[in-house]
């Protein structure tokens, strides 16, 4: 493929690096971005567009929203592309799209490992020490498809969710830009996922950030680093959620460095104990 129409299915930051590597490499025509549609958010609820529609909006490209399956076949059909690139975009898409088109999709784990919704989380929460983005050819079944290019990172003992999700991010502009380089290559020496090396994440809910006295101080720390700085892993005190956003580990315990009492600006723990006192979870044998 030389000089072809390229789709752009993305809705949040992390997608954006890959749609301006699309936008900037020479051998494609971004004809048309297809992101989530507008959300309510902060406290006016005022719905707000996705960071892929704004940045597709700011270089004059056309963006789709669709709500419904039907709709996304539509515009999809209406536009034609000779490729699919889909990043975070939030939704898994039909057959009818991956069986009649080339689909690429970018994923932020080392596949097969970590199909679905939340790998960087998960790599952290697991303490894996390594991680990195996989571009596949998309076929229905989630995560499921042929790998394309594999980009690995080390995940360093200072990472935490947003300092690995953005540097994930950047690696995903770059191996969209090495697929682009030699399409047909590529495709040409796709081979398939081991499945038997296949695992799962799940999509995360504000509980999953709970630090527990059953975990092991290493698991809660795990936990600490995939969820900083948001939402924020948190204990329960008097009733009161306080927010964990950073800790090191320390003679096989855990000690907090940068705390966030509910309803108060974050503070270093030294800090909050001079007021509150030692958090009675990090009192407890760990």
């Amino acid at each position: 493929m030389v000089g072809y129409r390229v789709l752009f299915m993305g809705s949040p930051v992390f997608a954006v690096p890959a749609l301006s590597a699309l936008m900037s490499h020479p051998k494609t025509a971004v004809v048309a971005v297809v992101t989530q549609p507008d959300q309510p958010k902060g406290r006016g609820k005022k719905p707000a567009p996705t960071p892929v529609k704004l940045a597709a909006e700011a270089k004059s490209i056309p963006v789709f929203t669709p709500c419904a399956k039907r709709e996304l076949l539509r515009v999809v059909a209406h536009i034609r592309p000779d490729l699919i690139v889909v990043v975070a975009y939030g939704r898994i898409l039909p057959a009818a799209i991956t069986d009649q088109y080339v689909c690429v999709n970018v994923h932020g784990s080392l596949l097969p490992h970590y199909r679905g919704a939340s790998p960087i989380h998960t790599a952290l929460m697991a303490n894996d020490q390594h991680t990195g983005v996989t571009l596949i050819r998309m076929n229905a079944k989630m995560d499921a498809g042929d790998i394309l290019l594999l980009s690995e990172t080390a995940i360093f003992h200072n990472d935490f969710f947003q300092t690995l999700h953005d540097r994930l991010s950047l690696m995903g502009g770059d191996i969209l830009h090495s697929f682009l380089d030699n399409v047909d290559l590529h495709l040409a020496n796709a081979y398939p996922q081991v499945d038997a090396a296949v695992s799962y994440c799940q999509k995360l809910f504000p509980e999953d950030a709970l630090l527990s006295a059953d975990r092991s101080p290493i698991e809660n720390w795990g936990i600490i680093r995939a969820f900083s700085p948001v939402p924020g892993a948190y204990v329960v005190e008097s009733g009161k959620r306080i927010k964990i956003l950073e800790a090191r580990l320390e003679d096989n315990g855990l000690v907090p460095v940068t705390v966030k009492p509910e309803g108060k600006n974050s503070m270093s723990y030294a800090d909050y104990q001079r007021g509150k006192g030692t958090l009675s979870f990090f009192k407890r044998p760990q």
